[in-house]
């Protein structure tokens, strides 16, 4: 599955949920969570 098929949402139930808590990431942080953190932008 690439990820341009993904809508611009917040991802629930993907194969890598993301925490928007840092404290709760993986370490460490691996290519696929750094593709999310950008494709999700700065928060508001």
């Amino acid at each position: 599955r690439s990820l341009n098929d993904q809508p611009m949402s917040p991802i629930e139930g993907d194969d890598e949920p993301l925490s928007s808590d840092p404290a709760k990431w993986s370490s460490p942080i691996t290519d696929s969570i750094r593709t999310e953190l950008v494709r999700r932008g700065p928060t508001k």
